[in-house]
């Protein structure tokens, strides 16, 4: 199964910072929070000075509330609503991060990318791990990652108003000793229900 997080103009608990990457936040970037509720429509304007690589432009905080990370995919999506043929999307990462906003490591990324920051719907998947060390009050930031090939600088926009998608949830579908099994689907008085013994 899967889990929708709603991108919002909320701005994150956590500071704009590196966390898992290795990269730099650039200048004017945010980091807006991705829970429930309704979608946001405030653009950001991030301007790269002329020949950046390797610029953090843009976060995701991901409230899970969930002890169990598993492994799947993560699809990230970035309303870039006002492109530039200039600047590239080059890295994506997912990070998991503590309630105080300590990286506590990879979950998984995309590297080398040379997507054209156009305005549309860019829409990332990644491939991310299982987190056995988790706990319910961490979170994940999603990172994006720019490069501007211009010898001068240049400016996007992005809006928070799409949905981020992530591999929480689990299927109950029987209990066995008081535990949820997979292959024993729920018949008689009990389907539709359960209850932990």
């Amino acid at each position: 199964m899967a889990k929708d997080f709603q991108e919002k103009d909320t701005l994150g608990d956590c500071s704009v910072a590196a966390y898992c990457s290795s990269d730099t936040p650039n200048a004017g970037a945010v980091n807006r929070k991705a829970t429930s509720g309704i979608a946001g429509i405030v653009e950001t304007s991030i301007t790269l000075a002329a020949s950046v690589t390797d610029r953090i432009v843009y976060e995701y905080e991901v409230e899970p509330d969930e002890a169990d990370w598993p492994a799947g995919a993560w699809v990230i999506r970035a309303d870039v609503t006002s492109g530039n043929k200039d600047i590239d999307i080059t890295d994506i990462f997912i990070c998991r991060v503590n309630a105080l906003c300590v990286n506590q490591g990879l979950v998984g990324s995309l590297t080398g990318l040379t997507e054209l920051a156009s305005a549309i719907v860019h829409i990332f998947t990644v491939s991310g791990s299982a987190q056995a060390a988790a706990i319910e009050s961490d979170n994940a930031i999603a990172i994006i990652v720019c490069a501007n090939n211009a010898m001068s600088s240049r400016t996007i926009g992005i809006t928070p108003s799409q949905l981020i998608t992530a591999p929480f949830g689990i299927e109950a579908r029987g209990l066995h000793c008081g535990r949820f099994r997979d292959d024993i689907p729920l018949e008689g008085p009990l389907k539709g229900k359960f209850q932990i013994a």
